[in-house]
């Protein structure tokens, strides 16, 4: 499968609609979180998982076969599915039905349920809830249930709403949109991204087959490829090449920081009650924070700049990797540890 973002027009009332739906669909999620939560504890609490999770730490391979297939029927039996979240959503969703359809809402319990899967079987520590500001995607499963994309006039139409996509700016962008279409449409999601001026949306169109691409000759050669902490180091047949990655990163770093420390002079200048003698949060205090016009305009300033220097990172390593493919077809890559290189 490959997607296809397209930009949605949208006008003052629509966009009030579309923040309505998203605050719902971010309160279904804390809804599906907080369900987790308990039959996680649940299960910590429970002596006869534990006796079963203890026996499987030591057993061997058939009878770690018959002891996974209790413990999954033992959190089958309290719930703790995916198909049990997918059930207990359902009474929550009734209250909303006229705004989001109930694939967007089974969608949200499958990425509850893959954070739970974390939790019983890897790394992972916890379970999250989400802020309303922290909440941008609302999933589909189909294109005949929720947010459904007409190829014909490149529109959206989701529970009463109909959206229109903007057309392509060139010649480029419109060939690989006509290209892309030509594939069966799997299902559209609804994604938002903050800008300076508020909330922009966008059709997210899941296509089957493989993404458009524009033949061209591709030069035969190796390639050797170094990847350090912040730089790479090339060396082919016709050219070397030593290069920092993601260059001009550094100066939004700059502009995050100042504007971090922007947002906490106001913070603490609105809460002075909400801090101790030392400057640390006073835990104890459990009244509500106060944000003031100023905040919430840099708070949005603040997404904006992650936006931007993630977009610019990743478009940064995609010219990288169309200057090295200029150069050969063979590419050899040192074998590196990059959870390392990140600590």
């Amino acid at each position: 499968m490959h997607a296809l973002t397209l930009k949605l027009k949208t006008n003052h009332s629509q966009k009030k609609e579309l923040d309505k739906r998203f605050r719902v669909m971010c309160h279904i999620h804390n809804v599906l979180v907080k369900r987790a939560i308990k039959l996680l504890s649940r299960l910590d609490h429970d002596q006869t998982y534990q006796a079963l999770k203890a026996e499987y730490r030591q057993a061997e391979n058939d009878r770690k076969k018959e002891l996974t297939v209790q413990m999954n029927n033992f959190r089958k039996s309290i719930g703790l599915s995916e198909y049990g979240l997918q059930s207990y959503i359902k009474v929550c969703r009734q209250r909303y039905k006229t705004l989001v359809s109930s694939h967007q809402v089974q969608k949200e319990a499958t990425r509850v349920w893959k954070g739970v899967e974390k939790v019983l079987f890897s790394n992972g520590e916890h379970l999250h809830f989400k802020k309303e500001e922290n909440f941008d995607c609302i999933g589909g499963k189909s294109n005949t249930n929720g947010a459904k994309f007409d190829k014909e006039d490149l529109s959206v139409t989701w529970n009463g709403l109909y959206l229109v996509c903007c057309k392509p700016r060139n010649e480029k962008e419109a060939w690989y949109v006509h290209e892309a279409l030509k594939d069966g449409i799997a299902y559209c999601e609804i994604k938002r991204k903050m800008f300076n001026n508020g909330w922009h949306y966008y059709a997210i169109v899941v296509l089957k087959g493989e993404a458009p691409k524009k033949q061209k000759a591709c030069p035969k050669g190796r390639t050797g490829i170094d990847i350090g902490t912040s730089t790479v180091a090339v060396v082919s047949e016709n050219s070397v090449l030593l290069q920092e990655l993601a260059p001009k990163m550094k100066t939004y770093n700059r502009k995050i920081d100042a504007l971090l420390r922007s947002m906490d002079a106001s913070r603490r200048a609105m809460n002075p009650d909400k801090y101790n003698e030392d400057g640390t949060i006073d835990r104890k205090n459990r009244s509500k924070w106060v944000f003031s016009n100023q905040y919430k305009k840099k708070r949005n300033r603040l997404k904006t700049l992650y936006r931007k220097k993630a977009a610019y990172i990743k478009q940064s390593h995609r010219e990288t990797v169309n200057e090295l493919i200029k150069n050969g077809n063979e590419f050899y890559v040192e074998k590196m540890c990059f959870h390392a290189l990140q600590r």
